[in-house]
């Protein structure tokens, strides 16, 4: 730099000047990931798992009372009774049936 009667001449000031074609530049206007994306990914991912383990959780056989009991009341026409409770405590669903022609019901 010098300075001649039209003022300062920057010509050979031998400051390096920044072009689209330097890597400097390249560099600084790369898209860098951010943050959030990672959190809203790591987000998904959790929400996934969850749905994934109700969906796969297997039905269980709740049975009220629980232990049932094997003393039946009698009611005044003669017939023995107990009622009990079944309900699936469990995940999916819970497919069953009774029938009188089982030993435990006769």
């Amino acid at each position: 730099m010098y300075e001649g009667k039209g003022g300062i001449n920057y010509a050979n000031n031998k400051v390096r000047r920044f072009r689209p074609g330097n890597k400097v530049v390249r560099e600084m206007n790369e898209e860098k990931p951010s943050n959030i994306k990672n959190i809203i990914i790591v987000a998904v991912f959790i929400i996934i798992a969850i749905i994934a383990y109700f969906i796969a959780r297997p039905p269980v056989l709740s049975v009220a009372p629980d232990p049932p009991s094997f003393n039946f009341d009698i009611s005044s026409a003669g017939a023995r009774y107990q009622e009990f409770y079944i309900s699936n405590t469990g995940g999916g669903t819970l497919s069953w049936n009774v029938r009188a022609d089982q030993l435990i019901l006769k």
